[in-house]
């Protein structure tokens, strides 16, 4: 029992390149769906940072602006810039109103209005349970830096970081990182006075973590000197208040830093990640917010306090950029892999296929070939014909033209092979039919078949009869001087001699038998007719009707014979012998 054999070199190239352009197609495909997934992958969190960072900025300029409006209010509402002409316990009235106000506003830690000389007039303070209470009604002296004090009385407004003083004069930090907001009071265009609040970084830092809670980056505050007010680090929370802490953001990121200082906004990549900012002026939009209050201009605090300007920074750390980028890209890996693998299956198998289906053809093709040539020796002709008309090989059945039919017959053949061995025999028979075959190809006859030691050949006109009928005069004329070639070569042939007879006319060309065998051939009165005149030629002679010879049209040697009786017809033919050694 022999195995199967191994594929040839030609199979192992077909499946390389099957499989090299399928696998690449594959992998060219899934590489631009995959890039194309990561770059919208990208692009989702580039703009969800900039929203982020839009909304965190919009955020803490509306606290800014709300607590001007909440100091405006309070002022106006509550009669503080009134408190000299009231009545004698206008103080207890405006404790109780100070109370209610830091009752219904939790982001501020303390109330506190001063006279024009700085002198306390009012503080409302929370203790350490959250509960506004009243430290003094008395006039103290308050410990309110002389630049604020200035300030307020020039533009009307102030914002800085300091502690306020306790009602008896001393200072004291505040025990969380806040900002004091000092509004002035005026009245006819004079200075009366200040109302400040302390605001809780807290609550500032809580509307700015809640202006986009679900972003999974590092949200940051940080100030104009490169200190966190809201970082990665809870210890360093609001720095220009609680204390320069040693790690800052201008530390952390030096190089992101000073490209972030260079524009109010934007987005950039570096290798420590993705950073997104925007900046804000607390103090332009504190005063644009008070741009409608009387005698209060706009105005630019100290840059030291690191408060003229603040940035919002959102950070994503390069390894959360880098895993949603390639997010799936395993799987993908994997996918591709599996599809690979699948692929070269694919591959082969398919190559195996083509490969036996185009060896089937192939030797489908050399036996057809084989076999049309083996049949072009026996009638090559009628092979050319089944060849380009296959269906001609299923039917009985053919059609009906105008053909010249030419016979041919060695004479004194049978008394030759009664004195000849046979090997002898065919040799000589197998010669002779090779010389008189050959004039009847070159003028385009059509051999239908050997008959003993004579031949049936047809010819059929191309653009005339006269056509056929010149072929098969000039092919026979051909064979007898081939024939007596052959005569001088050798002895034996010299007590042979041919005869042909020729005649023209319709015929039917068809398959004639049974289904299970056929002969493709010519059959009619003119078939009928040459053979006869075959029969009657003497060797040497050729014989043609009389259809013949009007078609060739004269011009021919020939001799008028006798009208010759055939059997079965009641005419006699017209015949001509026809000359060919002149």
């Amino acid at each position: 029992m022999t195995g199967r054999p191994k594929p040839s070199r030609d199979v192992w190239i077909r499946f390389a390149v099957a499989f090299a352009v399928s696998s690449s197609l594959l992998l060219g495909a899934s590489f631009l769906i995959y890039r194309s997934a990561s770059l919208h992958r990208d692009t989702m969190v580039r703009d969800d940072e900039a929203h982020a960072v839009e909304m965190r900025r919009q955020a803490v300029s509306d606290f800014l602006r709300s607590t001007v409006s909440d100091l405006a209010l309070f002022s106006d509402l509550y009669g503080v810039r009134a408190f000299e002409t009231a009545s004698p316990g206008w103080r207890e009235d405006l404790a109780a109103e100070a109370i209610a106000f830091l009752r219904e506003r939790t982001a501020y830690d303390q109330v506190l209005v001063v006279d024009t000389l700085g002198a306390e007039v009012l503080r409302v303070e929370r203790d350490a349970r959250g509960i506004p209470v009243l430290r003094s009604l008395d006039p103290y002296p308050v410990d309110v830096p002389t630049e604020a004090r200035s300030q307020i009385a020039q533009d009307g407004i102030a914002f800085s970081p300091f502690a306020l003083a306790t009602h008896d004069g001393t200072a004291e930090s505040s025990p969380t990182p806040v900002l004091s907001v000092g509004i002035g009071l005026w009245e006819d265009g004079a200075y009366e006075g200040a109302v400040y609040v302390d605001v809780l970084a807290s609550a500032l830092l809580r509307e700015f973590d809640q202006a986009h809670p679900q972003s999974g980056s590092e949200s940051m505050l940080v100030d104009a000197a490169g200190y966190w007010m809201r970082g990665n680090d809870p210890t360093s929370e609001w720095g220009n208040l609680s204390g320069r802490p040693v790690a800052a953001f201008a530390t952390a990121f030096p190089n992101e830093w000073r490209r972030i200082t260079a524009s109010d906004n934007g987005q950039f990549e570096t290798v420590g990640g993705l950073f997104t900012y925007s900046s804000i002026h607390p103090l332009a939009e504190m005063t644009n917010a008070a741009a409608g209050l009387p005698a209060l201009p706009a105005f630019a605090s100290a840059p030291e306090t690191g408060l003229d300007v603040w940035h919002i920074v959102s950070h994503v750390p390069i390894s959360t950029l880098l895993a949603t980028r390639y997010f799936g890209l395993s799987a993908l890996l994997i996918f591709d892999l599996l599809a690979v693998l699948l692929l070269a299956g694919v591959s082969w198998f398919v190559v195996q296929r083509t490969t036996r289906a185009r060896q089937f053809r192939t030797r489908v093709v050399a036996e057809n070939a084989d076999l049309f040539s083996a049949i072009g020796r026996y009638v090559p002709k009628i092979a050319a014909r089944l060849r380009s008309d296959s269906s001609r090989l299923a039917r009985l059945g053919g059609e009906s033209r105008f053909v010249a039919v030419l016979f041919a017959d060695i004479r004194g053949f049978t008394r030759f092979s009664e004195s000849h061995s046979p090997d002898d025999v065919v040799a000589t028979l197998n010669r002779a039919l090779s010389e008189i075959t050959a004039p009847l190809l070159r003028h385009n006859g059509v051999l239908d078949k050997y008959i003993g030691d004579g031949l049936l050949a047809f010819f059929e006109p191309r653009g005339s009869r006269a056509e056929a009928a010149q072929g098969a005069v000039a092919a026979a004329r051909e064979m007898q001087t081939a024939f007596t070639a052959l005569q001088g070569d050798g002895a034996a042939l010299c007590e042979l001699g041919l005869g042909v007879g020729i005649n023209a006319g319709p015929v039917i060309v068809g398959n004639i038998g049974s289904e299970e065998f056929m002969d493709y051939t010519v059959i009619g009165d003119a078939v009928n007719v040459a053979a006869r005149l075959q029969a009657m030629a003497e060797p040497g002679q050729i014989l043609v009707t009389e259809a013949v010879y009007e078609l060739v049209h004269g011009g021919l040697p020939v001799e008028a014979t006798a009208p010759l009786f055939l059997r079965g017809r009641r005419e006699p033919v017209n015949v001509y012998r026809l000359r060919w050694d002149t």
